[in-house]
């Protein structure tokens, strides 16, 4: 039977005057190195530290192993019903985090996810920037992290410019199934979480980027409006 530690056992331990080794730090009668949890993370002062099983004492602990009955290892019985109440708790308990709640969960993986190099569309978008006469990490970054989110390309922290290839994102002109719904609402609610935040946001598909460069120009000379015009004077005027 497991032996439940109380808060009196420990006062009451405490009380009998036992400390820490190291620190002197009151410590209750389960210590068995003599040290608090803090000191015996602390390599050679913990008497355990650099030991391990002998291949004998491992031998032994593998047959012993495989008498035990693997549904108590959690302390109780693992059933499919309880498989799943534990699925469906995970996922509402998700659903009801804000989006930068769930970021920021998954910041880590999300770093580990970012893209290394620049896909050819977000090159041909770079290149009309650079014809204008902005200037990369002046005028507009790319690859730019802004809650969670990876931004193609931020234009004076207020204009986005997204690349949407035609696979990854599902052009509706050549994918209308299930899984490309999924994807399309995915990439309207980053859109609108972006634009609630003051962004204002485009995007351009990839077909269209390879085929329609002159009307995308115009397109993105609407969306900078003033910006536009001014970056393309300085352009000419440094000719």
């Amino acid at each position: 039977m497991k032996q439940v530690i109380t808060t009196e056992k420990i006062k009451r331990n405490y009380k009998l005057g036992r400390v820490c080794n190291n620190c002197s730090k009151p410590i209750h009668d389960r210590g068995k190195s003599g040290l608090c949890f803090s000191c015996c993370h602390k390599g050679n002062l913990n008497p355990f530290y650099g030991k391990h099983h002998s291949e004998d004492t491992k031998k032994i602990m593998k047959e012993k192993a495989k008498f035990r009955d693997k549904t108590t290892y959690l302390g109780f019985p693992i059933t499919p019903e309880i498989i799943e109440k534990r699925k469906n708790t995970m996922k509402i308990n998700w659903e009801r985090l804000t989006i930068e709640e769930k970021h920021k969960k998954l910041e880590n993986f999300i770093k580990a996810g970012r893209k290394t190099r620049d896909t050819k569309i977000e090159l041909i978008i770079k290149n009309i920037l650079d014809d204008i006469g902005m200037l990369e990490n002046i005028d507009y970054e790319m690859h730019k992290d802004i809650n969670g989110f990876n931004i193609d390309f931020l234009v004076h922290n207020e204009f986005i410019i997204e690349c949407y290839g035609d696979y990854w994102h599902k052009n509706p002109k050549y994918y209308n199934d299930d899984k490309a719904v999924i994807k399309r609402t995915k990439d309207i609610n980053k859109k609108e979480f972006l634009e609630a935040k003051g962004y204002i946001f485009i995007n351009f598909w990839e077909e269209d980027i390879h085929n329609s460069i002159d009307t995308i120009k115009q397109q993105l000379k609407i969306f900078f409006k003033d910006y536009f015009n001014l970056f393309e004077w300085e352009s000419c005027s440094c000719m």
